[in-house]
């Protein structure tokens, strides 16, 4: 029998158990682990490192196993220790040496490293018990000559390498949805949630070198495989999204489709031609100027980059204009979101520390990951610079640009910092002539020559009803509103019932969309929230409805929206609450439908 060797550390218990309520989330806590096995890869010159990652929910157990280098047995002390001395520290990805034991004790009370090191000829095994830990000073125990596979209880084909197994789980406290499926599974396409998606984001570029491959498994109560397919997810290359605008075999964001057999170039459009002699009067004078506050991108570079359909991608350095920062050189990565609109929750600014993202997306409803993902950042006006703009950074000084030991963050203002630079640049430079681009791209049929006709046909149809009264105590007035489309937001032409006292009653917008997907459905409706307590009422005519002639303009179809619109507004003026208005709306349009 093996035996047990008892190690002090100098920590105190209390340490270790604050470890458990700590505030974070999944996707900082799983990659403190990829991060030590990363860097022991690194370290040692290897060419490759696999790491696995099983949620035992039959056996209340996690799982990370890597074919890494092992922890030599000489630094057992160092690597179960509660941080590391500034001399250990160094520039590695696991500088502080803090964040595995707390990844480790956030998941479990127990935690047992089984390795194998390439400087040692045996292997061993390291055991915590957070349970057992006793007085100011604690032991750890570790075994030598272990059977590893047997120990463990997993398999391990490797020469060197390591598991680590986590277990006594938080299952009886108010921790015990850490381990829910949904908290490692793939989420809907726009959540956000997926860890798959998140790890995939954070280590892209160790992915894409065929540095880094990640395995993931979650395996239910009664043994059974939950991750998609009954298969564990495999985070390869292909999972890593593809987002800035191209013009490819893969994907076309230049060309728009017109029927099943045809597309239309860019640049053979109406819309395209006006639009881009707007552009280049507008820059003519400064077509070689270099952007300010970057380096080595003129106006002339961005145009002809557009023009040519090439990746809408741009590769700059950028400075801080502050001293602390000793005038450093930033690498900056910028483009835009291309047409898929489930790409656009990476929207934003992701920032690496040695090619491993600090902050990335996908960002979901409820928080943004990204930095430079919220309207001021980018533009005061365009919303689709700011929706759909994407970015990366690399701050790789470490003596100016320290992680905080949990990296999720930096110390400082670094971020206020960067956020203002980067939107002053676009404010000032950049956002006028990447909001037209994007125009183009994605209104570049001859869709805003149609929104004109539409608009003259809604300001008629306005001044009729006005001048008839026929809406008692009420008039309409007609403005663009803004309204969320599948490319993002959008301004529609619409109509605002206002009372006697000029007060909002509510809102409308209808305009005709293809595409639906459903020749036999008329409408899709919704009803939105407004800043002023009103409520907004958009209705979504189906140009493709049976029966309906192909290539109809959108004005064509006010002969049907208007009584539409006009027994909507009569029949809404009578109702005092948002929801009573909403109630009758959907009667209104369920009764027009039928069944």
């Amino acid at each position: 029998m093996s035996k047990i060797n008892e190690n002090e550390i100098p920590r105190t218990n209390r340490e270790f158990l604050g470890y458990i309520d700590k505030t974070t989330s999944h996707i900082y806590m799983i990659s403190e682990f990829i991060d030590n096995s990363i860097q022991s890869a690194i370290d040692n010159n290897f060419e490759y490192v696999e790491v696995k990652i099983i949620v035992n929910m039959l056996e209340k157990a996690i799982y990370i196993i890597d074919n890494a280098a092992g922890i030599a047995y000489k630094n057992r002390s160092i690597a179960i220790r509660n941080g590391k001395d500034e001399s250990e520290q160094g520039n590695s990805l696991n500088m502080f040496g803090v964040g595995m034991k707390m990844a480790a004790i956030w998941f479990g009370k127990r935690l047992r490293i089984f390795t194998k090191s390439i400087e040692d000829d045996f292997p061993y095994m390291i055991n915590l018990d957070i349970d057992k830990l006793k007085g100011k000073n604690f032991n750890f125990y570790d075994t030598k000559d272990i059977n590893i596979k047997k120990e463990s209880g997993i398999q391990f084909n490797y020469d060197h390498g390591t598991i680590i197994k986590i277990d006594k789980f938080h299952i009886d406290t108010v921790h015990s949805e850490r381990y829910e499926k949904r908290m490692f599974n793939k989420g809907t396409k726009n959540e956000g949630k997926a860890l798959e998606e998140q790890l995939a984001c954070r280590y892209s570029r160790y992915i894409k070198k065929n540095f880094l491959s990640i395995n993931m498994s979650y395996i239910n109560e009664d043994g059974d495989e939950e991750m998609p397919n009954k298969v564990p997810v495999e985070i390869t290359k292909s999972k890593i999204p593809d987002m800035y605008i191209k013009n490819s075999k893969e994907r076309q964001d230049y060309e728009f489709k017109v029927s099943d057999k045809e597309k239309i170039n860019i640049n053979k459009s109406k819309f395209y031609i006006k639009s881009m002699k707007e552009i280049k009067n507008a820059f003519a004078d400064s077509w070689n100027n270099v952007i300010e506050g970057l380096e080595d991108i003129t106006y002339g570079m961005i145009i002809e980059k557009f023009e040519n359909q090439e990746e809408l991608k741009f590769k700059t350095f950028f400075r801080l204009p502050y001293n602390y920062y000793e005038n450093e050189r930033i690498p900056f990565t910028f483009g835009f979101i291309g047409n898929n609109s489930s790409l656009l929750k990476y929207n934003g600014l992701t920032v690496y520390q040695d090619d491993r993202a600090i902050i990335s997306g996908p960002n979901s409803e409820k928080s943004n990951l990204t930095w430079l993902s919220y309207p001021k950042a980018l533009s005061d006006s365009s919303y689709k610079v700011t929706k759909r703009f994407i970015g990366e950074i690399d701050l790789n000084n470490k003596k100016i640009f320290r992680v905080d030991n949990n990296k999720m963050g930096f110390h400082g203002t670094v971020k206020e910092d960067i956020e203002k630079t980067l939107s002053d640049i676009f404010k000032n430079y950049l956002s006028p002539l990447f909001d037209k681009i994007l125009d183009i791209i994605f209104y570049k049929n001859d869709q805003l020559l149609e929104d004109k006709l539409f608009q003259q046909e809604i300001d008629r149809f306005a001044n009729e009803i006005n001048k008839n009264k026929i809406l008692e105590n009420h008039s309409v007035i007609t403005e663009e509103l803004k309204i969320n489309d599948t490319d993002g937001e959008r301004f529609r032409n619409g109509f605002i019932v206002v009372n006697e006292k000029e007060e909002s009653a509510f809102k409308i917008v209808c305009h005709p969309e293809g595409q639906f997907g459903n020749k036999h459905k008329l409408f899709k409706t919704r009803a939105l929230p407004c800043e002023d307590n009103s409520i907004l009422f958009v209705i979504v005519l189906n140009k493709e409805f049976y029966g309906f002639k192909n290539n109809l303009k959108d004005e064509h179809f006010s002969i049907l929206f208007n009584p539409l619109i006009k027994l909507l507004m009569c029949e809404l003026i009578k109702y005092k609450t948002n929801q009573e208005k909403n109630k009758r709306f959907k009667e209104l349009i369920e009764g027009i439908e039928g069944e």
